[in-house]
């Protein structure tokens, strides 16, 4: 377990992969700035609006979005060698555009006679 942390399967991994090895290392290093990003948070704000963000937002997004994943598997709209996320990144797109035009739309209130 502990050559797993041997910086050579790492560079190994960068060079012998070419532009996936690079992408892959890109998102390990993202994640790992952004727990260093939670800590220092936690310092700053304590560990109870960290909590309250994680089971309020976080979480509950995170359920949403495996769950649309698993029904557009299921309901097979997805075939076998395709990702999901790509499905529901457009439904996504559709839903956003339509809130964002709806805003757009609204009345706006007329101002009233003063006198």
């Amino acid at each position: 377990m502990l050559a797993a942390l041997d910086p050579r399967y790492g560079l190994d991994y960068l060079f012998g992969h070419g532009l996936t090895g690079f992408l892959v290392l890109g998102g390990v290093f993202l994640c790992a700035t952004g727990a260093e990003a939670l800590y220092a948070d936690m310092g700053h704000f304590g560990p109870q609006p960290i909590r309250a963000a994680w089971y309020g937002l976080v979480l509950p997004s995170l359920l949403l979005n495996y769950a649309g994943q698993t029904a557009v598997v299921v309901d097979g709209e997805v075939a076998a060698a395709a990702n999901p996320f790509f499905v529901l990144y457009k439904l996504f797109y559709q839903v956003t555009s339509n809130a964002i035009e709806v805003l757009h739309v609204r009345p706006r209130r007329t101002p009233r006679a003063v006198g």
